[in-house]
């Protein structure tokens, strides 16, 4: 119950994200799509596999409509509704890697933690530019 409400929380500030390995989210995936159709709404997806980074193995998705046809063939990919929004830092996008490990124990609690990293794009956000990356 507590890993539900944080879920439901959480999902104030994160985007729409589907892991479509789970069937459930497969169907709420096509649920989604399904309603950006019935609204008319061209919405972009990302496709990411999970285990990759700096970019790699990112698909955008502007076709929704192609892509509710292929959500089986992406089983192994996160689906995520794009942020065309995002938040800047001085016009820029940026990312933050922070990692913390509570530990509890009888006694006191025992935080365990990385600096992480911060992540800052080169160039300026342009919101009128479409996503760098493979098209779907």
């Amino acid at each position: 119950d507590h890993l539900r409400k944080t879920k439901s929380e959480a999902q104030k500030y994160l985007p729409q994200s589907f892991a479509l390995w789970i069937e459930e989210d497969r169907k709420g995936l096509k649920a989604a799509i399904e309603a950006d159709l019935a609204a008319q709404r061209e919405e972009w997806w990302v496709l990411k596999e999970p285990a990759r980074d700096g970019g790699k193995g990112v698909k955008f998705a502007k076709d929704a409509a192609k892509l509710l046809t292929e959500i089986d063939s992406h089983k192994d990919e996160i689906a995520q509704r794009y942020v065309d929004n995002p938040l800047l830092l001085d016009g820029k996008k940026f990312d933050l890697r922070v990692y913390w490990a509570v530990v509890t124990s009888r006694y006191e609690p025992l935080v365990l933690y990385h600096p992480g990293s911060l992540r800052v794009s080169l160039t300026d956000y342009n919101s009128k530019k479409a996503p760098v990356g493979q098209l779907l």
